[in-house]
């Protein structure tokens, strides 16, 4: 076992597995076999069946857009409970809560300087970026995007790409003041994932603690003593949030730094079949999921945030998705903030989040001593 103990302060695409052309001739007898789709009985295969026709519909009404084209993915048969799991994030600490740990949260400045025209952090040799994980049933993206970010900066600092476990800090990550939901598989925030790793230690790898919550659809019992028999893989000191809705300071630690935790609005990321996505609410973003931003780029005169999603390889570009960015990111005020980042005690009223899908809003990275 290789044990790494890092000072990481933390930032909180191409093949096509999504079905995204020739919706109208996408059958369900061949979605079920394209995505394996086995039902209990009869009644959820009827229901399912109506789900699809419904999405299958709306994506078909949807089509293409300039930039981006709706897909058929594994997603299609989902219940709306379902895709709220899937989302499962209710966005990020806020205010005097961010500090959960005193060593863990730090004011994020970055220096100016001049950036490259585009970044992508899974051309980096060697790799620093694991392949594409799925959080399941479970609505642990927040545990998800915390482990991801902690491995890729774990590679970046020691050459060593590990695949660590989300279970732990699904099961154990503390939420007192309900910040992002209830925990668990009902939702927090990444900042909590990594203050946790900061006071346990440390992080498990994937054969230690293989990631169950997700086939369950619960987020199992944390036991009083994992963090003392489960071998620590990585390990961290603490983590860095950047000033929100400051694409430049985004972009600077996403170059210099490495990959971050940002919070999304996906709501309707389901129909997401590649492109570079401008399909989200402008003026009422409803930040309610937790993705890793891996860089930026610029297609075709379209500049792009690249970002990793945890809902697997059949999701979007090789389970990424690429959201428009703008040299003026627009900006617009969150209708329920206690959906997403908002604390149930403590937290904010209001919610101002800028850029496509609110991608700049907020994030925290990983820092290192090097």
């Amino acid at each position: 076992m290789v044990s790494m103990v890092l000072h990481i302060p933390v930032l909180l695409l191409v093949l096509q597995h999504t079905l995204a052309s020739n919706i109208q001739e996408i059958t369900f007898e061949t979605y079920l076999a394209r995505f394996n789709k086995v039902y209990e009985n009869v009644e959820e295969y009827n229901m399912r069946k109506v789900l699809f026709e419904q999405r299958k519909a709306l994506l078909t009404a949807v089509g293409s857009s300039r930039t981006w084209t709706a897909g058929i993915n594994h997603l299609t048969d989902a219940t709306t409970s379902e895709l709220q799991s899937s989302r499962g994030y209710r966005k990020e600490l806020r205010g005097a809560k961010e500090g959960q740990s005193a060593r863990a949260s730090k004011s994020g400045k970055t220096r100016r300087m001049k950036l490259p025209e585009s970044v992508d952090w899974r051309q980096r040799s060697p790799a620093v970026c694991s392949p594409v994980k799925s959080q399941g049933g479970c609505g642990s993206c927040w545990a998800f995007a915390a482990s991801t970010v902690i491995e890729s900066h774990v590679a970046i600092n020691t050459g060593v790409l590990l695949s660590l476990s989300p279970q732990e800090m699904t099961s154990c990550s503390p939420n007192p003041d309900g910040c992002g939901g209830d925990g668990g598989c009902s939702g927090a925030t990444a900042q909590l994932a990594f203050a946790y790793a900061v006071e346990a230690g440390g992080v498990p790898d994937i054969w230690h603690d293989p990631y169950l919550s997700g086939m369950e659809f619960r987020s199992r019992r944390c036991e009083n003593n994992t963090k003392f028999w489960l071998p620590r893989t990585a390990s961290i000191t603490g983590f860095v949030t950047l000033d929100q809705n400051d694409p430049k300071a985004l972009m600077e630690a996403v170059a210099k730094i490495g990959p971050i935790a940002v919070s999304v609005d996906a709501t309707d990321w389901w129909m997401y079949g590649g492109g570079i996505y401008d399909g989200c609410n402008k003026t009422a973003p409803n930040i309610n999921h937790a993705v890793v931003l891996d860089g930026y780029g610029i297609e075709n005169g379209t500049k792009y945030w690249l970002v990793r999603n945890s809902w697997g390889e059949n999701f979007g570009e090789n389970g990424y998705i690429r959201l428009r960015r703008y040299d003026d990111e627009p900006c617009g005020e969150d209708p329920d903030p206690l959906e997403g980042v908002g604390c149930k005690v403590g937290g904010p009223q209001k919610i101002w989040a800028c850029g496509e899908c609110g991608a700049p809003h907020r994030r925290t990275k990983e820092g290192t001593d090097n």
